[in-house]
């Protein structure tokens, strides 16, 4: 429950609240779920990319301003 919650954006505070936890106890248990992940492996699998690109006049500052969308 503490995951789910977690993942929809509910505080600490919040989660302590809804579980009836103490907020170190939900600290805790997040911390120990998180101890447990595993950075996941990014393999390339395209070789080509495309890049769109938008260049502007930013009139504040008279400095071009680049927008980068993949």
């Amino acid at each position: 429950m503490i995951v789910s919650l977690n993942n929809e954006g509910v505080g600490v505070s919040g989660i302590a609240r809804i579980t009836g936890m103490s907020k170190a106890n939900v600290i805790n248990k997040i911390k120990a779920l998180a101890s447990k992940l595993v950075r996941p492996e990014l393999q390339e699998s395209q070789k080509e990319y495309e890049v769109d690109e938008m260049h502007t006049i930013v009139e504040i500052r008279k400095m071009p301003a680049t927008l980068l969308t993949l």
